[in-house]
């Protein structure tokens, strides 16, 4: 299988931020009475911001050149693609 190597480009502080974050934004409108619409659309950024912290790379970190990890090109993170 081919693997794509993503550098880290997010930092230990801002992988945790954006973990804590991002399931609090997945599990805050389960709990709410939110339209069901709202509750997707919340839910799925939730998603999105927790698995950025997981990984430790941002797309939009890398778009806009910006890297808070200390050592950028010394971690990587490999996806199966």
């Amino acid at each position: 299988m081919a693997r794509a190597q993503l550098p880290a480009n997010a930092g230990t502080i801002d992988r945790i931020i954006r973990f804590i974050v991002g399931v609090a934004l997945v599990v805050w409108p389960a709990l709410s009475t939110w339209e069901p619409w709202v509750t997707a659309v919340v839910g799925a950024v939730g998603g999105i911001i927790a698995l950025t912290g997981l990984i430790g790379h941002c797309a939009l970190y890398r778009l806009a050149g910006i890297s808070t990890a200390k050592e950028p090109a010394a971690k990587t993170t490999t996806v199966r693609s």
